[in-house]
């Protein structure tokens, strides 16, 4: 899981839940409470694969597609996954004397696919519309016990 994963499922769940509307980035982002660059950066994959749409001019920004709602978490997950693990994450080189450092990298990157490959099982079992749904309940659950916020 990396941030701009996360990012992506906010921006997605917050889009089917304001299906029809549109959001400047800047607007995105203060209601996401993230970076607009960092939140433009996801927004630009989402577009490109469909996710959302996006429009110009002063009324302009983005909006859901019809795909949403059953978009698969696992869908999202593979877009944003690091191709490989980060050389700075990995210890040891394959040509040391010491049989450790030599197969160290070797061994956490299999243990990083399997990882993958879990999560992306996991993740196949839910969409936005799942993730809405949950927010939905905790919200009944959060207004249940008294609340001061605005729902946006």
């Amino acid at each position: 899981m990396n941030l701009s994963f996360t990012i992506a499922l906010h921006a997605l769940t917050f889009l089917l839940k304001h299906d029809g509307e549109c959001f400047s980035s800047t607007r995105l982002a203060e209601l996401m409470c993230v970076n607009p660059a960092q939140l433009r950066a996801v927004m630009k994959i989402l577009v490109a694969e469909g996710y959302v749409q996006s429009s110009n001019g002063k009324l302009g920004g983005y909006s859901s597609t019809a795909r949403i709602a059953e978009t698969r978490i696992s869908e999202v997950f593979d877009l944003f996954r690091a191709p490989t693990l980060d050389s700075r994450t990995l210890t040891g080189k394959p040509d040391s004397t010491c049989e450790i450092a030599r197969n160290m990298s070797s061994v956490v990157s299999d243990f990083a696919e399997a990882e993958y490959r879990l999560a992306h099982e996991y993740y196949t079992r839910f969409s936005i519309s799942d993730i809405l749904n949950t927010i939905h309940i905790k919200e009944d659950i959060h207004d249940k016990h008294g609340s001061d916020h605005a729902a946006v």
